[in-house]
């Protein structure tokens, strides 16, 4: 426990001053490249897991679809199922190889969600760097545009997710983002919570989205609410 103890200190310590990211030598020209086109409101990447890229439990429509279609947002989906910040996902990636192989540069605002897989299946000691190294290349790729970090989904909170959410907080405060916690969310509305005790039903999806949306930063060149 004094070890456990000793490291929320430090992290918290070496976050309390948000740091500017290295850039990382892509040989790209992101500030020239073109737009994409077709964009309908401002352009908003929602990054996590099957919570985010829909699992059986929910009929295909996700809660960051919900908040989209209420604010009148472009939602870009980079979510797939078991992945993480550290987890490869049903397609083989992580959250950081979707985000370099997007169009991250065009981003009005990024929301990051997610890391159950990473508690369930990752030892403590590579989450940190990996949190760290995606949420610098989110702020690298998108430097001028609001970025939230969303906290864990899960049906129940417990201590590893607890440790979880308390790593994304202050590696969200170190980028300047916006750190939301939605862990309890789903405990709180009786029928949000499929049949596999995990992934979230529509009614699931709809709380989620009725709790994120108003909480959310408000995307770069969008109408005030």
């Amino acid at each position: 426990m004094v070890a456990v103890a000793l490291l929320i200190f430090r992290i918290e310590r070496e976050a309390a001053v948000p740091i500017a990211c290295s850039k990382w030598a892509d040989g790209v020209d992101h500030e020239h490249q073109p737009m994409i086109a077709e964009q309908v409101g401002p352009l908003v990447y929602f990054v996590g897991d099957s919570y985010t890229g829909g699992s059986p439990m929910d009929a295909g429509v996700q809660w960051h679809e919900y908040v989209a279609r209420d604010y009148m947002w472009s939602g870009r989906n980079l979510g797939v199922g078991l992945s993480g910040y550290v987890q490869r996902g049903t397609n083989g990636t992580t959250y950081l190889d979707r985000i370099e192989s997007s169009r991250l540069f065009a981003a009005d605002m990024v929301v990051v969600s997610g890391g159950l897989n990473d508690v369930r299946r990752t030892p403590e000691s590579l989450i940190v760097p990996a949190v760290r190294s995606t949420l610098c290349r989110i702020r690298d790729l998108a430097p001028d545009v609001p970025v939230a970090v969303l906290s864990v989904f899960a049906a129940a909170r417990d201590y590893g997710i607890s440790r979880m959410n308390t790593v994304l907080e202050a590696e969200a405060r170190r980028i300047g983002a916006a750190y939301i916690d939605v862990t309890d969310v789903l405990e709180q509305s009786a029928g949000s919570v499929g049949s596999d005790g995990t992934h979230p039903t529509d009614i699931g999806h709809r709380v989620l989205a009725e709790s994120i949306g108003p909480m959310l930063p408000r995307p770069r060149g969008s109408l005030a609410r």
